[in-house]
């Protein structure tokens, strides 16, 4: 399987980033108070992976939440080992996430977790195949138009997410990931989904106009996500907000659950 569209993209969508947090509620504020996003959908059934979450449309993709509310979780490893909140999952949406599998599998690429129910599959790969980032490959299999706007989604709740989408944000313009060797963390995500690698800088473009790039790091904790880019509106308005409520603001982004956010100006592809 070569996952490449017509426009020489990855046929992949940059559908969904997650962060962990200690205390989601006050980040739902300030996601809300800074970028105009709303919960569309807490996900009863995340209790599964001892955790409790908050999913927000951004346009048609999503940022995630999640707080650890038992023991011993994945998330809950991860923060201890940061000392703070941050990025903590990329999801890119697929036509056919079991093809996925079946391909990662065969390759030896180590998936740690599995799910697949009537409207959605998905595979959860070891953040050792991708530079120190849990990142997961999904489909739909109910939804033919999944590369479309407003697509079913199940983790925001299904069909019923437009509900709560803000005019705000277009869209996830780019998630950037930071690491000593951004050349070589290219490579790996590039193996690893199959998908053709641009350089100078090195990035992997996806459909709908958004990008993965690869960075060198951008803080103290050298891998993991370095920044999350939202196409916006008014990219500026973001910036007043944010400092306004006396958020951090380094070099046009703000700091929200110990990651970094880039308002960037809205494109014609996003949405």
């Amino acid at each position: 399987m070569t996952p490449v569209a017509d426009n020489g993209r990855a046929d992949y969508r940059l559908r969904q980033v997650a962060f962990a947090s200690t205390d989601l509620e006050p980040v739902a504020d300030d996601f809300e108070a800074v970028f105009g996003l709303k919960i569309a959908f807490r996900d009863p059934e995340i209790i599964h992976y001892g955790l409790k979450n908050i999913v927000m449309p951004a346009g048609s993709d999503f940022i995630e939440v999640v707080q650890p509310v038992q023991s011993n979780t994945s998330a809950g490893r991860y923060l201890a080992k940061r000392g703070e909140d941050g990025g903590y999952m990329v999801i890119v949406q697929a036509a056919d996430a079991l093809a996925h599998r079946a391909r990662l599998q065969a390759a030896g690429v180590e998936i740690v977790d599995v799910m697949d129910v009537e409207d959605h599959q998905c595979s959860h790969i070891h953040p050792r195949e991708f530079g120190g980032i849990l990142a997961s490959i999904d489909s739909t299999p109910i939804a033919p138009d999944w590369r479309d706007a407003d697509s079913h989604w199940y983790p925001a709740g299904g069909a019923n997410w437009p509900a709560a989408r803000t005019a705000d944000v277009q869209g996830i313009a780019a998630v950037a990931i930071q690491s000593a060797d951004p050349v070589d963390t290219a490579g790996r995500w590039s193996h690893v989904l199959a998908a053709p690698l641009r350089d100078e800088p090195p990035r992997i473009e996806l459909l709908r106009g958004a990008e993965i790039r690869f960075v060198t790091p951008t803080d103290r904790h050298g891998r993991g996500i370095a920044y999350t880019a939202l196409a916006m509106r008014e990219p500026g308005l973001a910036i007043e907000r944010a400092r306004s409520r006396g958020l951090p603001v380094e070099d046009g982004a703000v700091l929200i659950c110990g990651a970094r956010f880039l308002p960037v100006p809205m494109t014609g592809e996003l949405g």
